[in-house]
């Protein structure tokens, strides 16, 4: 039984480092560490076509590393739960952090972005 355990945790442990093989797939990642993004988002701050960024996303998800969510007429990317206390996800956080650019950016996306300035919107309302 504990080498089950072990091996289910090994196996958990090399799909991570699968999934993050891919610089797009890392960068991507790391982002939606600091907020939940939608495709639209992401290709604002990567700079990436639609289809190369939604079969990354799709990888990411088989993976088992995010989900996705619809909000409105938006499918809304996040990093699972289980994985935002993960010890390896800590230790990329905190030897990937985010330049000034990348700070700078997903500010100026919170102003730009449809969904964030309609969310923004709704929550003014309430």
């Amino acid at each position: 039984m504990i080498l089950l355990s072990y091996e289910n945790k090994l196996n958990q442990i090399l799909s991570l480092f699968d999934c993050l093989s891919n610089s797009l797939r890392l960068k991507v990642f790391r982002l939606l560490l600091e907020n939940d993004l939608c495709v639209c988002e992401l290709q604002m701050l990567l700079q990436v076509e639609q289809s190369r960024l939604s079969h990354q996303l799709r990888l990411l998800r088989l993976g088992g590393l995010i989900e996705a969510k619809g909000e409105g007429r938006w499918s809304v990317y996040s990093v699972r739960p289980e994985w935002k206390e993960h010890a390896l996800i800590k230790a990329l956080k905190n030897s990937l952090p985010l330049g000034e650019d990348e700070k700078k950016s997903l500010l100026q996306l919170s102003q730009r972005s449809p969904r964030l300035k309609r969310s923004f919107f709704i929550q003014r309302r309430s």
